[in-house]
């Protein structure tokens, strides 16, 4: 019961126009829920420009066209730049991605930067982790979270991070997977985090607030 009650949580979470069918009679879940919504300050977005220098991974051209557009409103504001010739297709494919921000402000766009060069970051330190695929408590089987298991706690971490963590429908079949699993190992305590999101489940009779 715990596992369907966990399933209707999470769609009400990700997914705001479902609406349950059928009301079920079984003990309460407290969720907490927050999102990193703080300013960044200049000193941090010099940092995270240092930091992108150290990725020894290429993230992508999708993502450093973002990143690309993300600095120029950060430093510049919005595009008022000629557009350029269709022929020119890496200065086109960069203005693109800079005009698409609009009227983003120069603050957001800082923010913005900053986490997703965190995010980056992030994740190839992960990988990089000597032994982090036998990692005790890991869990394989995963491509958009990693999941661990200790002490009874069971810690979910979203894996997206080009796509700023943004739930998928695959990434929300993998989280229920691990909830399921979760539920088998006994775990009290589940935490689903990762940038930009972080919620707790008590899996308990108890109602206990977080």
């Amino acid at each position: 019961m715990a596992r369907i009650f966990l399933r209707e949580q999470l769609m009400r979470l990700f997914f705001p126009t479902y609406r349950q069918v059928q009301a079920l009679a079984i003990p309460a879940i407290h969720m907490h829920l927050t999102a990193a919504s703080m300013q960044v300050s200049q000193q941090d977005f010099e940092k995270a420009q240092e930091q992108l220098k150290l990725l020894k991974k290429d993230p992508g051209n999708e993502v450093k066209l973002k990143l690309y557009a993300l600095f120029k409103q950060a430093t510049e504001g919005p595009c008022n730049s000629p557009k350029p010739g269709m022929l020119d297709f890496v200065k086109k494919a960069k203005w693109d991605a800079w005009k698409s921000l609009g009227s983003l402000p120069q603050d957001n766009a800082k923010q913005k930067y900053t986490e997703l060069v965190s995010g980056l970051i992030s994740a190839e330190s992960s990988s990089q982790v000597p032994g982090a695929a036998a990692e005790e408590g890991r869990h394989d089987g995963y491509e958009n979270i990693i999941v661990n298991t200790q002490n009874n706690i069971t810690k979910i971490t979203l894996n997206r991070p080009e796509m700023k963590n943004a739930i998928s429908h695959e990434m929300y079949r993998e989280i229920m997977k691990a909830l399921e699993e979760a539920a088998k190992d006994d775990s009290t305590i589940v935490v689903i985090t990762g940038t930009n999101f972080l919620i707790h489940f008590i899996l308990c009779q108890s109602s206990v607030l977080i």
